[in-house]
């Protein structure tokens, strides 16, 4: 998971989930979240797109049309920001580079 600078007022409320006491910036409070959903990531071993067989080229030929549908489905909707068709085929593409 990366963190989106624009949006770290969402992710600080993922740090109380940490169960810390120690008191942390709203920043610092997001970036520990990130950080603690990427290790939760690989503990419990989510596979990666090549490793689920996910073909690259075939990612960036379907990338755009996945991102229309995403957008007509309503599901970006539920965050907090609306992303762009170019934002989600950016994350596609970060998402397979993870």
């Amino acid at each position: 998971m990366n963190m989106n600078p624009g949006q770290f007022p969402t992710y600080k409320y993922l740090f109380p989930v940490l169960r810390t006491q120690t008191p942390v910036s709203d920043m610092d409070a997001a970036k520990r979240a990130a950080d603690a959903v990427r290790r939760l990531i690989k503990d419990i071993m989510i596979p990666s797109l090549p490793a689920l067989g996910v073909d690259e080229k075939t990612l960036e030929k379907l990338a755009a049309q996945m991102a229309k549908d995403a957008i007509a489905s309503g599901t970006p909707g539920n965050n907090p920001r609306q992303a762009t068709k170019d934002e989600i085929v950016a994350l596609y593409r970060l998402a397979y580079a993870q």
